[in-house]
């Protein structure tokens, strides 16, 4: 009983994370926790929750009474859902305050401990995220929630080794595909992408992860996408995207790192246009980024309509910057990178971010940024951390390993 209640929740959790990845990469929400200003535009949602974000704080009055944890836990997890679904980062400023009085709580109750990791690691806070979960396993090593968020958290910063290891521990603890794209997730950044692909492709083609919820699925579509673009294989990851895509739309869930995903591999592919087209009415700042860049290749191309478009798009991202930077966040480098040396022509600009954003994140997305800002800004001996990163892990990404001029592993 214990053993299938532990697989419920793992899966659970593939819900909350939104295919994981996301969370961990799109952008980082307020220190401090917001409340949207009007409350007829931004709710939807159950009569308290509409009073959690009126107040800007749960209602419960001291974190020790269970009755307090129990409400606070389901506002935050209906915050956390819609801004999921909405691709508003204002609603996990609202989950950020209904755990308001738990967050200096050394040891909260689980599920509070649990869903805070998941609001810390959102708001790149990896060391206050990883501590949380530290703390979950070295209570409970049997916990797969905390399991597979760490193992996520170590993927995003570089430690594949640790993540794998975490990885191994949910086989038996969570469903088969759950176990496998995290570990096709781990052990593709260490030179087995070739056989993680086709363990992932078996077990999405298996009656189980048929059957497999459109969540998990999305997930590891997804992770077997960017497998399939880093062994340069575009047709199996076109249609690795086109199921994910698909998946979302009809949950009518608007994951934002998806579709980030989707949009850097069709701007390689030079698919400007379809990367306009899918992304006109985006909102977020990963998306709005690619659509901008889009845009200004199409203007470059000779539709010159798109020349306002994508300068309109670029002042707005920087404003997007320059707020965020006033509240504290420190998770933009990344896209801020990305925004100088695409839209600014500025590469030394981008290659200050870029530095700055590899000492938090070292994804292949973060190599190749740090790598094409170093190149464009005259100095290549910037990126040697990713040459020497990419050496140590042996990393499958041809065009990366390309760029960094070294061969193939």
């Amino acid at each position: 009983m214990q053993a299938d209640r532990r697989r419920a929740f793992a899966v659970l959790l593939v819900r909350r994370l939104a295919g994981a990845l996301w969370l961990l990469t799109s952008a980082a929400v307020a220190q401090t926790p917001y409340t949207p200003a009007d409350e007829r535009q931004a709710l939807s949602a159950a009569s308290p929750l509409r009073g959690l974000a009126a107040t800007g704080a749960a209602s419960a009055s001291t974190p020790s009474a269970a009755e307090s944890a129990e409400q606070a836990l389901r506002l935050a997890q209906q915050a956390l859902e819609l801004g999921r679904a909405r691709a508003d980062p204002r609603w996990f400023g609202v989950a950020e305050a209904a755990l308001q009085s738990w967050e200096s709580v050394p040891t909260p109750p689980p599920a509070i401990q649990r869903l805070r990791a998941v609001l810390r690691q959102r708001r790149h806070d990896f060391a206050g995220a990883l501590a949380d979960l530290d703390a979950l396993l070295l209570a409970d090593p049997d916990d797969s929630q905390a399991r597979l968020v760490r193992a996520v958290i170590h993927a995003v910063q570089g430690r594949p080794q640790q993540s794998q290891a975490d990885c191994l521990r949910l086989i038996g603890a969570s469903s088969l595909l759950l176990a496998t794209t995290c570990l096709a997730n781990a052990r593709g950044l260490l030179g087995q992408a070739v056989p993680m692909l086709a363990a992932l492709e078996g077990q999405l083609q298996s009656p189980a992860g048929l059957d497999a919820g459109a969540e998990e699925r999305r997930w590891a579509l997804t992770v077997a996408a960017e497998l399939a673009v880093r062994l340069q294989r575009p047709a199996q990851a076109s249609r690795y995207y086109a199921e994910a895509l698909a998946l979302a739309s009809r949950a009518q869930v608007e994951d934002v790192y998806l579709q980030a995903s989707w949009a850097d591999f069709q701007l390689a592919q030079g698919e400007a246009a379809r990367v306009e087209r899918g992304l006109r009415r985006t909102r977020s700042d990963l998306t709005l980024l690619r659509l901008a860049i889009a845009e200004r290749r199409l203007a470059e191309a000779g539709q010159l309509a798109f020349q306002s478009r994508w300068q309109a798009h670029a002042e707005e991202l920087e404003a997007r910057f320059q707020l965020a930077r006033q509240r504290g966040e420190s998770g933009h480098g990344r896209e801020e990178a990305l925004l100088a040396l695409a839209l600014r022509d500025d590469p030394l600009q981008a290659l200050r971010h870029s530095e700055r954003n590899w000492q938090l994140q070292r994804e292949p997305a973060d190599a190749r940024l740090l790598l094409e800002s170093a190149i464009a800004a005259g100095r290549p001996d910037a990126a040697e951390p990713v040459r020497a990163w990419l050496r140590s892990t042996g990393l499958e990404d041809l065009a990366l390993r390309r760029l960094a001029g070294l061969e193939a592993p």
